[in-house]
Order: structure tokens, then C-alpha cells, then sequence
């Protein structure tokens, strides 16, 4: 194992236990929600590594083909995912409305290199995608550039669905190549204050 690997692999454990903890917090945004998909009282077969993983998989899968029914077989009814972007959302219908909306805006999404690490009942896929946005979404116009970013998105495996998941995207690097974020706005943003 490279050492450019290994170090890969701990910041991915780490930023997985950060977002998890954050997530996990009993005042977040739609805990509840996340809770109810998968009740204690529900006894049910441990979902295997290999399982797990082809969840999370299956989970990316539409942002490349538009086949957003693949989350009606993967996905706890009331499912929540907290978007690293934009507001939770909760339930099936709402993530592939979401998803439908993320298709429509790319006229190519491509995932270029991926890895999964499963630790229990999380699964996190770290992974680089080639993306083109030929039309407007969530305030962003189409630039029509093709740019190369990278993002994690970490799930919660419960009774063989995935009850909850987060992501988060380096839209900023995307927004960047793509000419939206010129480098004369990022020098005139300065750094926040408390």
C-alpha cells in the first residue's frame, strides 16, 4: 500500500466518523425521520460487506444512467439524505426527484474512480466523477465545461436498505474550472470572521 494511499484512507475514515458524528446528533435536521426507517423493534440479518457495498454501488449508479427506480429496491421508505448542498431530503420520492433534477442540469456525469470502505452498518464511497452542466441548477448557470471534482458520500446500512446518507462534493473545485467562480472572486471573497 502507497503511502499516498494510506493517508487517503485515514482522512476518509476520519471525514466518515466526522459527518456520522455530526449526523448522528440528536438536534440534527431529520434525525427522527432517519431513526423511524430502520425501528430497533425490527429484528433483522446483519447486511454483509459484500452486500453493503453493492448497496452503496447501486446507490451512484443513477447519477451516471438516469435510472432513478434502482432507489426503490435500495433505499428505507423513509429514507434520509443530507445533501452537502441544498436541504435534507426524506423519502424515496424526494431522492429521486433530486436526482432527476441533478441529471437534467449534467449532460455527462461520470464516475472516473471510486473506492468503498465498509465499517459496520456505514459504507463510505469515496469517488472522482467528469462532469458537463449543460443547463441551470440550484441558482448555478450551464457552463458547458467539462470539469473533473471529487466527493464522499457515507450511508447507513439498516435491514438490508440504506436508511440514511450523507455527501459531500467539491462543487467549489467544479465551479472553479467551469468558469462560474472567477479567481478574481475568490481573492476579493477574503477570508470570514467570527
Amino acid at each position: 500500500m502507497s503511502r499516498r494511499f494510506a493517508v487517503a484512507s485515514f482522512l476518509v475514515v476520519a471525514l466518515s466518523l466526522i459527518i456520522i458524528a455530526g449526523g448522528a446528533q440528536a438536534g440534527s435536521p431529520n434525525r427522527l425521520a432517519a431513526l423511524q426507517a430502520s425501528p430497533e423493534a425490527t429484528p433483522c440479518a446483519a447486511t454483509t460487506e459484500t452486500e453493503a457495498t453493492a448497496l452503496a454501488t447501486a446507490f451512484m449508479e443513477p447519477f451516471e444512467t438516469g435510472d432513478v427506480s434502482v432507489y426503490d429496491r435500495i433505499l428505507a421508505p423513509t429514507y434520509v439524505h443530507h445533501w452537502g448542498v441544498g436541504e435534507d431530503i426524506v423519502g424515496i420520492a424526494e431522492q429521486q426527484a433530486r436526482v432527476a433534477a441533478f441529471n437534467a442540469a449534467f449532460e455527462t456525469w461520470v464516475m472516473t474512480d471510486q473506492f468503498v470502505i465498509v465499517a459496520g452498518d456505514y459504507v463510505t464511497v469515496v469517488w472522482t466523477a467528469s462532469a458537463r452542466q449543460a443547463e441551470p441548477l440550484n441558482g448555478i448557470a450551464a457552463s458547458n465545461v467539462d470539469t473533473v471534482y471529487t466527493g464522499i458520500n457515507v450511508f447507513r446500512i439498516e435491514c438490508g436498505l440504506i436508511a440514511e446518507g450523507w455527501n459531500e462534493s467539491d462543487h467549489l473545485t467544479r465551479l472553479i474550472q467551469a468558469g462560474v467562480i472567477t479567481s478574481d472572486e475568490l481573492s476579493d471573497a477574503g477570508t470570514p470572521t467570527p
